[in-house]
C-alpha cells in the first residue's frame, strides 16, 4: 500500500466513523460513474476496513447517461475492472443525459440529469435489496455545492456525508467527504484505474464548472480559503443568520 493510499484510507475511515456511515450487515449500492472519484471510492470500499471488517456487501452500479463516444467505449474496461475486483455489478444504458440536455431544458441540464440518475439508482437499490447508496462526492464537491446553492438556489445548504432522503426510505453516504479532488485524481492515476472520460457536452461550461473556476481563483489569492469554507460549514452560528423570528 502506497503512502497516498494510506492517506486516503485514513481520511476515508475517519469520515465513516465521524458520521456513523457503516454498520455490519449493510448492503451497499456503490454509484460508479467511471470518474476518478467513484473508482477510488470503490477501491477503498473493497479494501480492509478498521471500522467494519465483515458482513458488508457491495453492488457497483454504472448508469451510462447515453452520450456515447469515449464514455461508451470505456464501459467495457469498467466492466472488466468490476470482474477483476470480484464485485457484483450492474451496467445500465440510459438516455438520461440526452433527455436532460433536450431543447426544453437548456437552462439547467445538470439538475435534471443528476435528479434522473439518482432516481434510477434508488430504483436499482430497492430492486437489489440494498439499504444505502454510496456516492463518490468529495470535499471539493461539498464546498462547490454550498456556493451553487447560495448563488443560484438562494439558500444556505450543501451535501451532507450521511443523508436520509424521502423520510428515511433511502440513505446516501459520502465516505470521501474529507478528501480533496486532486488526491483522488492522483490515486486513480497511481493505481491505473480505468477512468472514463467525461463526455457531457456542458461539462466545462456548467454552473458547477464556473464555481470551480471561481474557487480556484480564490484559492490562488488566498491559500487555504477552500478549506476554511469547508470548516465553516461545520461551525454555523444560526443566531447570526437572517432567519425570521417565530
Amino acid at each position: 500500500m502506497t503512502s497516498l493510499h494510506r492517506r486516503l484510507r485514513k481520511w476515508f475511515e475517519k469520515a465513516v466513523l465521524d458520521y456513523h456511515m457503516l454498520q455490519p450487515g449493510d448492503r451497499l449500492l456503490v454509484a460508479v460513474s467511471g470518474g476518478a472519484d467513484s473508482l477510488s471510492l470503490l477501491t477503498l470500499l473493497c479494501g480492509p476496513m478498521v471500522t467494519v471488517t465483515e458482513d458488508i456487501d457491495l453492488l457497483a452500479v454504472h448508469v451510462d447517461l447515453g452520450f456515447g463516444g469515449p464514455a461508451e467505449k470505456g464501459c467495457n474496461r469498467l466492466e472488466r475492472h468490476f470482474q477483476k475486483l470480484n464485485c457484483a455489478y450492474v451496467m445500465e444504458k440510459t438516455r438520461i443525459g440526452i433527455r436532460a440536455h433536450g431543447q426544453e431544458n437548456r437552462k439547467n441540464p445538470c439538475f435534471l440529469c443528476a435528479r434522473l440518475r439518482k432516481k434510477r439508482l434508488f430504483e436499482i437499490e430497492n430492486q437489489a435489496g440494498c439499504n444505502k447508496v454510496v456516492m463518490g462526492h468529495h470535499k471539493d464537491d461539498i464546498v462547490e455545492t454550498f456556493f451553487l446553492n447560495v448563488l443560484f438556489g438562494r439558500e444556505i445548504s450543501t451535501m451532507v456525508p450521511n443523508q436520509e432522503v424521502f423520510a428515511g426510505k433511502f440513505r446516501i453516504i459520502r465516505p470521501l467527504a474529507y478528501i480533496e479532488e486532486y488526491l483522488l485524481k492522483a490515486f486513480a492515476e497511481e493505481s491505473r484505474l480505468p477512468v472514463i472520460p467525461n463526455s457531457c457536452p456542458t461539462y466545462r461550461t456548467s454552473r458547477r464548472a464556473k464555481v470551480k473556476e471561481l474557487l480556484a481563483q480564490l484559492e490562488r489569492e488566498y491559500p487555504g480559503a477552500r478549506d476554511n469554507v469547508f470548516r465553516a460549514l461545520g461551525n454555523v452560528k444560526t443566531d447570526y443568520l437572517l432567519t425570521r423570528s417565530l
